[in-house]
């Protein structure tokens, strides 16, 4: 394969391929950042270390780099480094530059092509006549063109999944180049190959199966005699990459996510669990033969609670073991069936949430591997009944390639950034609470920048409402969703009441949520009503008493404004127990003590703010006050000193 890589000029359909790979998404070389590509890249602490993070991405959970802790977010963990690491070189050449990844993005799924078209040339090799001569290359441009592929390509994220095939294409290369030649190396590099698909994520394992069969299917019988040795070096690859990944994330634990977004069958009966799953068998090759309408976002509840008594679930039924009755058959004919569904089925089933949960109802980028098998068949079809009516061929062919040129280039725009995505999808994914409070977000986001005037500010953040009020009914207990709607409440109306109704439930749900109490802060400012702000924090209070925010902030308002000093002891006392080392609540008790007449204390109070924080001019100034009261005439004059050190700053 190297061999024929480096003088790859001499065959034009190498060129061919790379070029076409580049039109139809070239158009995503300018994107940014989207969806997933922060948890891998943009906001992946480990990522943005470059080379010195490599080891941290090689050794922990995929996850930890982005929530800088261990995150169970989804049945058996996380373990897929190896696009992690090559993000991570990227970074040490180039920093954060999205358009860098797209392109080898692109290039990388040219190359995967490239060597579609190789190892099905191998495999077929042996075949007689003009179809078998002609597939590899018609199998590899349908393959190419099509637009379910967007997600892996044009999201940087799915990396993942081109290098996966990437891997596992050059292992069964390497495999299929020792039967023929039978060189002990090609052995060592499937290995050594296969382990880095795996490495890229798991699904790479099916190959264990699907390299085999495609031998047994195509190769001669005297060919068949090395199908033992072959295995050895597959079973290694796997090995090793499991005795590694059980290393770093430990074994698959069998407790699923209480969270409907990463359980999307929470709350379903067994039958309506795998009714629902049949029924996104049927929506995947919907999507393989027409694929659109295209989106990222396939949660809850875009993808409806299904049953077995409606039709449609048999009819899926019907239609896959109609497929497991084609295989069988075709086992002895042309085989090209056989193979097709085989590989359809296998690199589908650990995807499918048949075998485990997979985190979410269905995902386009499934497909990426399994449409290998479809575009097979579909290939050979078009040359077995079509090849010798040329004219109706090759307006078929230019009609599909056309269209899903179409569908690629534009989608790849959909892609842009999360605001163009999340606007775009959740017109598709309307029923998924997800994508409607994803939307919403990101208009919030946008509204909330300078540079909208207030009509336009507001019309942003009255749609940002529709979306999540859409977002809140499908899921009443989504806390990003409450969380925005209490957001969207205050920028739209300063309607700080309907806010914290809002922050309530999710505080009902999880009591030391942190963002609600960092959301409050920002919200109850000097503008807001004195009693709202009390009644609010108070409120606070009865969830977590042994929070620092609501008992600080209530001792403050307690002091300052209400003049009721024995509630304001009361709870900045409570808040210093909680929180010793944070300096406002000394400097505030120091103020409270002076206040009360109580010069003592005020003065240890504020020589403890003094010490966590020497550049405080008002405490400074608090603290002169408290000396020259007590007639300590030596602190008066260093707090005048540091006082004329600080304001000549």
């Amino acid at each position: 394969m190297i061999k024929e890589l480096v003088f790859f000029s001499k065959n034009k359909n190498y060129w061919l391929i790379l070029a076409l790979s580049f039109i139809l998404y070239g158009n995503s070389i300018m994107n940014k950042y989207a969806l997933d590509d922060a948890i891998v890249v943009s906001e992946n602490m480990y990522t943005k270390q470059g080379f010195a993070g490599i080891k941290k991405l090689l050794t922990t959970d995929t996850f930890r780099g982005f929530f800088k802790k261990k995150k169970n977010l989804v049945a058996g963990g996380r373990y897929r480094p190896l696009s992690l690491v090559t993000l991570a070189i990227e970074y040490e050449f180039f920093g954060l530059n999205p358009h860098v990844s797209h392109f080898f993005n692109i290039l990388l799924y040219g190359l995967s092509a490239i060597l579609l078209y190789i190892v099905l040339l191998q495999l077929f090799e042996y075949k007689e006549g003009e179809i078998w001569k002609y597939l590899p290359l018609l199998t590899t441009l349908l393959w190419l063109f099509h637009p379910l592929h967007t997600e892996a390509v044009a999201n940087i994220k799915g990396r993942d999944e081109i290098l996966t095939l990437l891997g596992s294409l050059g292992a069964m290369y390497y495999l299929l180049h020792y039967m023929k030649y039978h060189r002990k190396l090609d052995l060592l590099w499937s290995a050594i190959i296969l382990f880095l698909a795996l490495m890229a994520k798991e699904t790479a394992i099916t190959f264990l199966a699907i390299i085999p069969i495609a031998v047994y299917l195509f190769y001669p019988k005297e060919k068949q005699k090395s199908m033992g040795i072959i295995l050895l070096p597959m079973l290694l690859a796997i090995g090793i990459y499991l005795y590694i990944r059980f290393q770093v994330i430990g074994l698959p634990s069998s407790k699923l996510p209480t969270e409907l977004m990463n359980n999307p069958f929470l709350g379903m009966t067994t039958g309506q669990k795998f009714a629902t799953i049949v029924f996104t068998f049927g929506v995947y090759l919907k999507l393989l033969f027409v694929p659109y309408p295209l989106t990222y976002d396939y949660y809850p509840y875009h993808i409806a609670v299904h049953t077995w008594s409606e039709p449609i679930i048999w009819l899926i039924v019907l239609i896959h073991l109609g497929l497991l009755f084609l295989f069988v058959l075709d086992i002895k004919r042309t085989r090209i069936f056989a193979l097709g569904i085989f590989i359809y089925v296998a690199s589908f089933s650990v995807v499918s949430n048949l075998l485990f949960p997979v985190g979410t109802f269905m995902n386009e980028r499934f497909m990426y591997i399994p449409s290998v098998g479809f575009t097979l068949i579909i290939g050979y079809l078009l040359l077995r009944y079509l090849s010798n009516k040329q004219m109706i061929f090759r307006s078929v062919l230019w009609i599909v390639i056309l269209l899903f040129s179409i569908d690629t280039i534009a989608r790849n725009r959909d892609w842009y950034d999360d605001f163009t995505l999340f606007t775009h999808d959740v017109n598709i994914s309307y029923d998924s609470t997800k994508s409607n409070a994803s939307a919403g977000g990101k208009l919030i986001e946008k509204a909330t920048v300078k540079g909208f005037d207030k009509a336009e500010r507001k019309k942003m953040l009255t749609q940002a409402l529709f979306y999540l009020h859409r977002s809140v009914k499908i899921d009443s207990e989504y806390t990003d969703a409450l969380l925005l709607m209490g957001n969207v409440q205050y920028y739209l109306n300063k309607d700080i009441d309907s806010s914290w109704y809002y922050y309530r439930k999710i505080l009902l749900m999880n009591r030391h949520y942190e963002r609600v109490y960092t959301n409050l802060n920002i919200m109850l400012t000097d503008k807001v009503p004195v009693d709202t702000r009390i009644r609010v924090w108070r409120g606070a209070l009865q969830f977590d008493s042994l929070r620092y925010e609501p008992n600080y902030e209530l001792g403050n308002l307690y002091g300052r404004y209400k003049n009721n000093m024995d509630s304001a002891f009361y709870f900045l006392l409570r808040a210093q127990r909680i929180k010793p080392d944070d300096k406002h609540v000394h400097k505030d008790l120091g103020v409270a003590y002076g206040m009360n007449g109580d010069l003592k204390n005020a003065l240890i109070q504020m020589q403890w703010a003094y010490k966590l924080d020497p550049n405080d001019l008002q405490n400074l100034k608090n603290l002169f006050v408290t000396a020259q009261k007590l007639n300590d005439t030596k602190l008066m004059e260093f707090c005048r000193k540091k006082i004329a050190e600080r304001e000549k700053k």
